[in-house]
Order: structure tokens, then sequence, then C-alpha cells
């Protein structure tokens, strides 16, 4: 069973691996699971918090750095204030 479960794992790995790469997402950028600071605006995404688009400017931020809802949301509000 212990051997079923393991290649399941490393499929699931290889898989994940595939996403990332198509996405363009790496574990470096945003925060996953383990936590970690989360990744520098880009420059489109300060732009949007400029320019009044929160909306646009959450949902660029989590295109690019793969974050969830929250970080984002909290990554942009903190923006807002400069």
């Amino acid at each position: 069973m212990e051997t079923h479960v393991q290649e399941r794992f490393e499929a699931l790995e290889r898989r994940m691996a595939a996403m990332e790469e198509q996405l363009g997402v790496t574990p470096e950028l945003g925060t996953l699971a383990g936590g970690g600071p989360p990744a520098a605006p880009s420059s489109e995404v300060l732009e949007l918090v400029r320019a009044g688009n929160t909306l646009g400017a959450i949902k660029s931020y989590r295109a690019q750095t793969g974050s969830g809802l929250r970080e984002a949301k909290s990554v942009v509000e903190s923006l807002r204030g400069r």
C-alpha cells in the first residue's frame, strides 16, 4: 500500500510542476504552504492601484504571483495608502 501512495504522490508532484510551468508560477512567488513574504507588486499592479482599479490590481497580482485572494487583497490594500 505504501508504494502505491508514494507513486500517487510523485505523480501529483509532476502534475503540479507541469501546471506551475504552464502558468508561469513558481513556488518563490507569492506565499504557498509554509508562508513567506508576499511577492513585490509589479509596475502594472502599482499603476492599477494608482488609477483606483482595486479589483484589477488584485486580479493582476493573483495572476502574476499565484497568490490567493486574501493575500492579493491585503497587498493591494496596503499599496492604496502609498
